[in-house]
């Protein structure tokens, strides 16, 4: 006599998408929104309860705050939000400001405005004697080759593209070229000679806001963004910045927030993704991570992970205080 035993043998369904992106950040928004519109299966992981990184907004007692960036400029449609925006049909809850910045250095106040004319005579009524024009016009030219050069590979910048900037625009591209070889404030020196400590001051300004450094310690090429930044449209978000990666994020089907990625791992077949709410799979990945934790997520990279921290061993930050104002706020009012 037999006994047969049947063994039920269930499988858990594991869904395959085509890419898995790690990190809601800008980046990370964008990578899915742009997979999306073009048919892929993607899947969004962030860790936070809100989408933007340092681009975000919270919520507080029945207040919202942006985490960091408060104002954004390149909406226009020949600039990459623009360009971007174009290309998903999103509509951007946005308003354009101007002055974008408001900067106080002891009795002085400088206005910003987006007029490059006007904006260089508030400079000269702050600090006269120096020749502003020259250097300016400089910052000016430096800046408007680095948009433009940046703004052909949009919406797909491709391995390719420098090569492609390089066939459009040869003295653009090398002349912003050598300038990632010297400091702004080489530069500056070079025309203005020797200027005051307020005026470096307020250089650094818009420097430390825009390209998180000293004046000595940015690349001229990258300064020149950062410096004419005020003379962009400079726009602010209705609702905090996380309004505006929740209208890029609108088209991304499979968003999983609160959801942190513990381990990245390869298979024959694509990637086993490893989080506190289950496994999932993808044949790609996008790490929108840092250099130094893309190597606790993923093994392969825990190498070249460790080589960037030894290399970026100088850490530095920085701390917001958030307030409320209740009532009206002046029609002037500065976001910056």
């Amino acid at each position: 006599m037999y006994t047969s035993t049947w063994l039920l043998s269930l499988e858990i369904f594991i869904p395959m998408f085509d890419y898995a992106v790690v990190g809601g950040g800008i980046g990370g928004v964008l990578a899915s929104a742009l997979l999306s519109h073009i048919g892929k299966d993607v899947i969004l992981f962030e860790a936070l309860d809100y989408l933007g990184g340092c681009a975000g907004t919270f919520r507080r007692k029945g207040f919202y705050y942006n985490v960091g960036a408060a104002t954004f400029v390149g909406a226009e449609e020949n600039l990459p939000v623009g360009k971007i925006a174009n290309f998903l049909k999103v509509e951007l809850p946005i308003k354009p400001i101007d002055p974008a910045m408001v900067i106080y250095l002891g009795d002085r106040v400088i206005r910003r405005w987006k007029d490059r004319d006007q904006s260089l005579e508030e400079i000269k009524r702050a600090f006269p004697g120096l020749e502003h024009t020259s250097f300016w016009r400089r910052v000016y030219r430096v800046s408007d080759a680095m948009w433009s050069m940046w703004c052909d590979s949009l919406p797909y910048p491709s391995l390719t593209s420098p090569l492609r900037s390089l066939s459009r625009h040869p003295l653009d591209f090398f002349s912003t070229l050598l300038c990632n070889f010297f400091s702004a404030r080489s530069v500056a020196g070079v025309y203005l000679g020797k200027f005051n400590s307020d005026y470096e001051l307020f250089l650094t300004h818009h420097t430390l806001i825009t390209a998180q450094g000293f004046l000595e310690e940015v690349p001229f090429s990258v300064a020149s963004l950062g410096l004419t930044y005020p003379n962009l449209t400079n726009y602010y978000a209705v609702g905090g910045m996380g309004k505006l990666l929740d209208a890029f994020a609108s088209s991304v089907k499979n968003i999983s927030m609160k959801t942190r990625v513990k381990a990245v791992r390869k298979k024959p077949w694509g990637f086993l993704i490893e989080t506190n709410r289950g496994n999932y799979e993808a044949k790609r990945v996008v790490l929108n991570t840092t250099i130094w934790k893309a190597g606790d997520l993923v093994e392969e990279l825990r190498e070249f992970s460790e080589i960037a921290k030894k290399r970026f061993w100088k850490l530095w930050g920085a701390f917001t205080i958030y307030m409320t104002v209740e009532g009206e706020l002046p029609q002037d009012f500065a976001h910056h």
